[in-house]
């Protein structure tokens, strides 16, 4: 009996109570180990995506791993504390059922699994675009193993040997035959160690790198060596091997009549063409080009590559390939300018804080002066300068940051600026004139097929708010930023008054009032250009009517000398005469007498008719019109009897039947209708068919009415609020109809004007005819004390010329600079970003059509961004969306100029390679040529070096070499011949063999050697495959 059970026996009998306080440490040896953990998360991630059986693809197809679909799949496992990622790589594809069923029937035969039969697929050499792993193996399915990003520790071997351990029996658990890999070292040096197990057949992948070839490894004969004593038979006949290889050649100089822009693009003129934003690319978009020349798989015994003679001729290589170098982060300017102006929007500076200059701060002084120097009649007041200090601080940062497409271009336009200095006075005038001229240039706006400014909603071509926000876009690229925008809204608002002051019409903008189909600055601008344009008619009436006044007294003053000459010549003619007979003399003081008398007879009367008030009776016959025909007087007065009569006997034969509210409606239609016999008709402007009043024989005119009030879609959205504050009480709702009703009584005042002795029939027939029907008023006009019957009984007859006028340009005017003159520069940028995205959609619209068969998917392209853009500017203004989420970079703003900058992108790209390979002599060819070029990562060169594509790279390379040479050449040496191709930038090569191993008693399995020989790495990968049945 162990000794602890003794004591605890005898302790029990000597004394009972102590059993309670004895306690039994127990160790459960049965709880998972964190090893075991481990492999029990890999069998689970193993299994949930379904990889826990045994199966097998379709062979792969020519290209199959570059062109495919890639799916990666993550889970998280973890060991002990630290965290692993488990990623599986797979391309998309569909089973080969029935051979997977054959499998499953006849277990007894023996079959490569699906990884065996990859490495071995000579159709997918060299992929352009995989995983590295799937590169160097040829692998469609695997898994990636490797430390969690928080972990800063390095897998070494021993740990590997771990993991590998491991992941054979999570795969062996799993029946999984797909292989996994482990990440060692760290993970910039690309290191793994992998394993597969299948049936009777184990494979283990190993990858090893240095930095610098072995000699006696730099080329097939040394790899052979190093493959065939890795699988232990020295021995191996060369035409059991098989060879794949491929040179690269790098281009990185396409030559001065090659290179694109095809003409140099000056800063120069980039920083003074306001005629459109930027655009296009100062650098090359297309870096170089890397040419490969494949030489597919061979046996070993036909290659002849050793220390001593080469066997790999570029020039005579059966297939060449070609794949593009892009340069990395090249500003295209038109992306590039809207990203610029889009930075503006965070900016909470106002126009004052950037144009007028802050002292410095006197703390040391006391704040008490501050009172003395306001209240000092001795301060005098001094004018700020045009620039200020931080201005000008600010157009001398133009182009310092590092990431500025200026600072890495050949010229600065940072240069064109002293710091402190300006924007300078010449370049100020040229802006002006530019904005202000009376040619605006080709203001057409494209036909039905191409954009419209009204489906951004942005302004038209060419107009004034067009042209000022290109230069807006221009001065904030090249000029200092924000405080360059300042100075020239400020140079805009100055001009704008002038503009207004002097009466002078706005050039570039329609004076018809705002179309609310464009953006708010433009409704602005063409406001402000109404306002002009009304405030210069009324002054040109008002001159006519001066004048008109001023040639009546002319001839009243004509007449008063004509009348004191007639005086002074009837004195001369008394005293000539006066020796004559008294006979004569009295006969013509007898005529003079008459004559005067006439005279004063006549102009009483006309004193006393302009001062005369007619008042109206029922039948009268003395109400005739003034200065009108008499018989037409005595027509309309005899037919005015007769209707007079006529109403008369119908009042007394119908006056039991009728209301009182009848009554009183006739008596108010007779005494408007007798006020409208005395009234003489003004603001007629024709007269309407052939229609007659309805209680008067006289044609119904139309007037001459005022213009309705013109409002910008934000005053329309404040009219709106108003109006639904205004609530739904009666009080709310006769001010609401009274606001409302201003328009249509100042047009029933001109209509009565016009049309005297008019109801409120003869109105609507003219007003609106659908509410007159069957000689009546329509339904809704009998209601008691609706809008119209009120407002027609309350207007008077009154003119448009004379009425309060309902558009007050100069108030609007003044409201409309108002708002501009307080906006700040980020509200500026914002109300022009519609314009410059429209500009840019031009832009972009202009290359769809010549570039549509080189790009088939530019066309979608640009039409995705258009609906973008119409939907984001439908209701864009100062406020909406706020400035701050503009700014973001998930925003729907960034978004839209992302998507503007890659169909720039591609655009240039193409352009410059249309440039490039404009040798090819048929268009199509080369469309067809350049669109697979861009389109696919790598392409086939057809006819390799002898065909038409590769005698055009051959002359890019030999003209490089020629540069280089010329650039190396030293005094005295004679040159070296030119070689058509440099040396090889990198070369690879792929070695396979199928053999038994580890034993001839073996079944015979596939085995791969990838290498990679280039000026700073060479890289092995191998996969060996072991008979794990009979080894």
């Amino acid at each position: 009996m162990p000794l602890t059970k003794q004591l605890s026996s005898s302790g029990s009998m000597s004394d009972p109570s102590q059993e309670d306080e004895e306690v039994f440490e127990i160790t459960d040896f049965t709880n998972a180990s964190d090893w075991e953990k481990f492999i029990a998360q890999l069998e689970e991630s193993i299994t949930e995506w379904q990889l826990n059986h045994y199966i097998k693809f379709l062979p792969l197809t020519l290209n199959e791993l570059a062109n495919g679909e890639w799916e990666v799949l993550n889970s998280t496992i973890n060991y002990s504390s630290v965290t692993f990622n488990l990623s599986l790589h797979r391309l998309k594809q569909k089973e080969n059922t029935e051979q997977y069923l054959e499998e499953k029937e006849d277990e007894d035969d023996f079959h490569l699994p699906q990884y065996a039969d990859d490495i071995m697929n000579i159709e997918n050499d060299f992929p352009p675009r995989a995983h590295c792993l799937a590169r160097w193996y040829g692998l469609r399915c695997f898994l990636v193993l490797m430390p969690g990003d928080q972990v800063q520790t390095t897998i070494n071997h021993s740990k590997s040997n771990l993991l590998r351990s491991s992941a054979n029996i999570a795969l062996h658990n799993t029946s999984c035959d797909v292989p996994l890999f482990m990440q060692i070292k760290d993970s910039w040096q690309r290191l793994y160690v992998g394993c597969a197990v299948s049936q009777g057949v184990s494979t283990n992948f190993e990858i090893a790198c240095l930095k610098r070839v072995p000699a006696q490894y730099a080329h097939v004969s040394g790899l052979s060596y190093i493959f065939k004593t890795k699988l232990g038979v020295p021995g191996l006949s060369s035409d059991k091997l098989h060879v794949s290889a491929r040179f690269t050649y790098v281009l990185d100089d396409w030559g001065s009549d090659r290179r694109w822009p095809d003409k140099a693009i000056s800063q120069e003129e980039i920083a003074k063409n306001f005629k459109s934003l930027p655009h296009g690319c100062i650098e090359e978009p297309v870096n170089g080009l890397t040419l490969a020349a494949v030489w597919p798989s061979t046996t070993g015994d036909g290659v002849s590559d050793n220390d001593v003679q080469q066997g790999f001729d570029a020039l005579s290589a059966p297939e060449w390939t070609m794949r593009l170098q892009y340069a990395d982060n090249v500003p295209f300017m038109l992306s590039y300018s809207l990203s610029e102006l889009l930075k503006v929007l965070s900016s909470l500076d106002t126009m004052a804080d950037l144009m007028n200059p802050q002292p410095p701060a006197d703390h040391h002084r006391d704040i008490g002066h501050a009172l003395d120097r306001i209240t000092d009649p001795m301060t005098k007041s001094v004018l700020s300068p045009i620039v200020s200090p931080k201005l000008a601080e600010g157009i001398s940062k133009v182009v310092s940051n590092s990431q500025n497409f200026i600072k890495r271009g050949a010229v600065s336009i940072g240069r064109m600026t002293v710091a402190g200095e300006r924007i300078p006075r010449e370049l100020v005038e040229e802006i002006k004139t530019f904005l202000f001229s009376e040619d605006g240039g080709d203001s057409a706006e494209p036909n039905a097929k191409q954009l419209t400014y009204m489906q951004v909603k942005a302004a038209p071509r060419n107009s004034f708010s067009y042209r000022l926000a290109v230069c807006a876009t221009v001065l904030n690229l090249c000029y200092g930023g924000i405080w360059a925008l300042a100075q020239l809204w400020h140079m805009v608002m100055t001009e704008l008054r002038t503009y207004l002051d002097s009466g002078k019409c706005i050039p570039g903008l329609d004076s018809v009032g705002p179309d609310h189909r464009s953006c708010l600055i433009h409704q602005k601008l063409q406001m402000l250009n109404c306002c002009i344009s009304r405030k210069k008619a009324r002054e040109a009436y008002n001159n006519m009517q001066q004048k008109s006044e001023e040639a009546a007294e002319e001839e009243c003053k004509d007449e008063e000398q004509v009348a004191e000459e007639v005086e002074i010549s009837v004195e001369n003619i008394e005293l000539v005469e006066s020796e004559s007979s008294e006979n004569v003399e009295s006969k013509v003081t007898a005529v003079t007498d008459d004559a005067s008398a006439t005279n004063l007879k006549q102009a009483s009367v006309l004193e006393d008719s302009d001062d005369e008030f007619f008042e109206c009776d029922d039948g009268s016959e003395d109400d005739q019109p003034a200065e009108e025909d008499p018989v037409t007087n005595e027509q309309q007065a005899s037919e005015d009897d007769e209707i007079a009569v006529e109403n008369t006997s119908d009042h007394a034969s119908s006056n039991d039947e009728k209301t009182d509210e009848q009554v009183t409606e006739d008596s108010e239609q007779r005494n408007q209708q007798c006020e409208g016999d005395h009234l003489q008709p003004e603001g007629r402007l024709k007269q309407l068919d052939n229609l007659k009043l309805l209680h008067r024989n006289t044609p119904l005119y139309i007037p001459v009415t005022q213009d309705h009030a013109l409002l910008t879609e934000d005053q329309l959205e404040e009219q709106a609020e108003i109006f639904s504050n205004l609530g739904d009480t009666k009080e709310g709702s006769k001010v609401r109809a009274k606001m409302q009703s201003v328009s249509l009584e100042a047009d029933m005042s001109a209509f009565k004007a016009a049309n005297p002795g008019c109801s409120l029939e003869d109105f609507v027939r003219w007003y609106s005819p659908r509410d007159f029907e069957n000689g009546a008023l329509s339904t809704r006009m009998l209601i008691p004390d609706n809008l119209w019957v009120t407002t027609w009984n309350a207007a008077p007859a009154i003119p448009a010329h004379r009425q309060k006028r309902l558009f007050d340009d100069t108030k609007e005017a003044e409201k409309v600079l108002h708002f501009l003159a307080n906006l700040k520069p980020s509200q500026v940028a914002q109300l022009i970003l519609p314009i410059c995205i429209y500009d840019s959609l031009l832009r972009l619209r202009s290359y769809r059509d010549t570039l549509s068969e080189v790009l088939p998917s530019l066309p979608p392209l640009c039409n995705q961004v258009e609906q973008k853009a119409a939907r984001l500017f439908r209701n864009w203004t100062t406020t909406n969306p706020p400035l701050a989420s503009s700014v973001d970079l998930g925003s729907p703003v960034n978004e839209l100029i992302r998507q503007i900058g890659f169909a720039e992108k591609i655009i240039e790209r193409a352009r410059s390679l249309l440039h490039k390979f404009s040798a090819l002599d048929n268009q199509a060819d080369m469309n067809t040529f350049v669109r697979e070029l861009l389109e696919h990562p790598e392409i086939r060169v057809e006819g390799a070096a002898n065909g038409r594509v590769g005698k055009i790279v051959r002359r890019f390379f030999f003209m490089q070499q020629e540069k280089a040479q010329k650039s190396a050449d030293k005094p005295n040496v004679t040159p070296a011949p030119i070689q058509p191709l440099p040396d090889p930038f990198g070369r690879e090569f792929i070695l396979r063999c199928v053999i038994r191993h580890p034993t001839d008693f073996s079944q015979k399995l596939p085995q791969r050697l990838y290498a990679v020989l280039m000026r700073n790495e060479f890289r092995l990968a191998s996969a060996i495959s072991t008979d794990s049945t009979f080894f």
